[in-house]
């Protein structure tokens, strides 16, 4: 930087030499003494002896060529050239902690979430011990004792405390040790391990057995009754079967149906005339039928189709033989028919054929027993509303009668005049009918229902009719 006291000097320097033209200050200057030389210009020169004209000028060039300003790279080199700090900022361009965040990427638990995936607990069968089905809704007792029923409900026959129809499983409301289920109607009941009863439901006719003709949502205890071994419910009366082999029934008796000779209601347990050894009991719409300890078979109430199997349409108000039955080992009474099977394994039927459920070919009706056609290696029969099943002894099913709505299980709605298979079932331990549909209980203790599914009975979660067994979801 040129300092400011020289730049002032440099600037009167050349106010003072600016008149003098730049010839006459160096080569037509005289020598000092000279006689042609102006006398003008001997003043000056004489006057001011303290800087000479040589030196002025060379005072001027040297200032001209100040160093300093030439020298000012010094100022461009200055942290301009330089500025790396700028250029590299590696922080900023160096961010591993958020291109590497493998955290956010190997997130296997939300990709492993098998208790989402595998909901087997809602799906796998609880074990059933025994199982009732009904006109239109379906009762099955767990081996803890606790009793579940699904389907209908209209009339509190769910025993769940309402009247609103299920299509799961719901536990009846205060009921503990049960021993066996029986559904009725629009009724049920349940034997207890201590030997007593008690029933819920529909009671106009007295079918609860407590006395009274009101219904009830959940079990009322049936009166007076002790050391039951078997607890069976109709379409309107109900029947329990003594361990000493003696029979009570009770409930609607305007044909006969409760077996004492007479046609009296009774809204309690009444003892059946004339029968000391029973060893099995099952009823009808209005009649019911007992196998004897010998292996015979009797019959009474309702007779309008020759279901008392006496070759006769008389109603009987107490029971009589069924003709030509022997050794028979299983029993089962539908809406006005009857099958046994005996212990040869055929099995024989009678009363009302108008869908073919004696299983002989026809439709024709019979008073007295005929032998279901090709039916042979015969367990146990159960009977529906219009339909019977036969539990083979290699644990297959065949079934044969009204098909409606699938009850048959055979993939078609077809009736059918003589047994035909339920395919895919497994081993069956129990099966059970209802008035249009059936269930089966395997021995592995699941439960399979098919056919008519209306209010929710065939207990699988909806209300679609099933050709083919549905597993039963509780």
């Amino acid at each position: 930087m040129v300092p400011f006291a020289r730049l002032s000097l440099v600037a009167s320097l050349l106010a003072a030499c600016a008149p003098l033209p730049v010839s006459g200050l160096f080569s037509d200057v005289p020598a000092a003494g000279d006689a042609d030389a102006p006398t003008g210009l001997d003043a000056p020169a004489s006057t001011d002896t303290s800087l000479p004209i040589d030196a002025a000028v060379t005072d001027v060039v040297a200032l001209v060529d100040a160093p300093a300003v030439t020298d000012a790279p010094t100022i461009v080199d200055v942290a301009v050239v330089d500025v790396p700090p700028v250029v590299d900022v590696p922080p900023v361009v160096d961010v591993p902690p958020v291109v590497d965040v493998p955290p956010v990427v190997d997130v296997p638990p939300v990709v492993d979430v098998p208790p989402v995936v595998d909901v087997p607990p809602v799906v796998v069968p609880t074990p059933v011990s025994q199982v009732s089905a009904s006109r239109a809704h379906t009762c099955a007792r767990l081996p803890s004792g606790e009793v579940r029923c699904w389907g209908a409900n209209d009339y509190g026959q769910l025993g769940d405390g309402t009247t609103a129809a299920r299509s799961r499983p719901t536990p009846v409301s205060g009921l503990v040790g049960a021993a066996e289920v029986s559904g009725g109607r629009e009724f049920s009941c349940a034997r207890l391990a201590s030997g007593g009863a008690r029933c819920w439901g529909r009671n106009q006719y007295g079918q609860l057995g407590d006395g009274a003709d009101s219904g009830s949502l959940t079990p009322t205890t049936v009166s007076g009754l002790s050391g039951a071994a078997e607890v069976v419910a109709g379409d309107y009366h109900a029947c329990a079967r003594g361990a000493d082999g003696s029979l009570r029934c009770w409930g609607y008796n305007a044909v006969g149906a409760i077996g004492d000779g007479t046609i009296n209601p009774r809204p309690t347990p009444t003892l059946v005339s004339g029968l000391a050894d029973a060893a099995q009991v099952d009823l009808g719409n209005v009649t019911s039928c007992a196998r004897r300890a010998g292996g015979t078979v009797v019959c009474w109430g309702g007779n309008d189709y020759g279901q008392v199997g006496d070759g006769s349409l008389t109603q009987r108000n107490a029971p009589v033989a069924v003709t030509g039955l022997t050794g028979v080992t299983s029993l089962a009474v539908s809406l006005s028919s009857a099958c046994a099977a005996r212990s040869d394994g055929t099995v024989w039927c009678w009363g009302r054929n108008e869908y073919g459920q004696l299983g002989d070919g026809t439709i024709t009706s019979r008073s007295t027993p005929v032998r279901v056609a090709g039916l042979d290696g015969v367990a146990s029969v159960s009977g529906g509303g219009g339909h019977f099943c036969a539990r083979m002894t290699d644990a297959t099913l065949r079934c044969w009668g009204r098909n409606s709505a699938g009850q048959l299980g055979d993939g078609t709605n077809g009736t059918r005049r003589s047994p035909t298979v339920v395919p895919g079932l497994g081993e069956v331990a129990e099966v059970t009918l209802g008035d249009a549909h059936t269930c089966a209980r395997l021995h592995s203790g699941e439960l399979r229902c098919w056919g008519d599914n209306e209010f929710g009975q065939l207990g699988d979660g909806t209300v679609t009719n099933r050709r083919v067994p549905t597993t039963v979801v509780f």
